[in-house]
């Protein structure tokens, strides 16, 4: 199974907000996306160690600017799964600040947003990246299981919202305060999705696409 994506691969700068319950497909939405991205480097912060990425070979600890750039001459897209002492919020933005200083034109995708957050509020690293970023051609991947515990402003940045299925009433409202449309308040079907423009205040909906071999 595929899932078509939107408006056709993301293009450097852009933000997206990806929202959907642990099991909703978020993550094989996110890989995919990055896929049609050819010829872009991509970095994935996986804090939860999620298994669909084991195909990609990921790495264990926060690999130095130097060892990230070696890698993506190696590969496309590095997939770094920090140990468990690195994974608080204090260590994880200062990690991205890092990247985000170092290199242009880059994606980079954060598995788990509101474990990069200080509650409501986003640290400097996930703020240049999400604000700075854009005009450095860094393209980013926000995802999260439980949208109300994501800073607002990841919201106002973002090109578009990637809506999956979400188990809690408070994470759906908190969708629907910033889009205004009242589809997001009920639960989406499991491997469905929606698709909210922020630009043109548009919203659709996707199902999976059977493929044949």
């Amino acid at each position: 199974m595929i899932l078509a994506f939107p408006n056709g691969p993301m293009r450097a700068g852009q933000r997206f907000a990806l929202f959907g319950r642990s099991g909703s497909g978020k993550t094989y939405l996110s890989q995919w996306a990055m896929l049609l991205t050819r010829k872009m480097r991509w970095v994935v912060l996986d804090t939860k160690h999620d298994p669909n990425f084991d195909a990609w070979h990921p790495v264990t600890g926060f690999l130095t600017m130097d060892r990230l750039h070696r890698r993506w001459k190696e590969t496309e897209r590095v997939v770094i799964r920090p140990h468990p002492y690195q994974i608080s919020p204090e260590m994880l933005d200062a990690y991205i600040s890092d990247i985000h200083n170092a290199f242009d034109n880059f994606g980079m995708c954060i598995d788990e947003t509101y474990q990069v957050a200080f509650g409501s509020r986003a640290g400097p690293g996930l703020t240049g990246l999400v604000t700075r970023g854009r005009a450095r051609g860094q393209t980013v991947i926000l995802g999260s299981q439980r949208p109300a515990w994501v800073p607002r402003f990841v919201f106002s940045e973002a090109n578009a919202y990637l809506i999956m299925n979400l188990n809690l009433r408070e994470d759906r409202e908190r969708v629907y305060q910033m889009t205004g449309k009242r589809r997001v308040l009920d639960r989406v079907e499991p491997r469905h999705w929606l698709y909210y423009d922020v630009t043109s205040d548009a919203l659709s909906a996707f199902a999976p696409v059977k493929v044949s071999k």
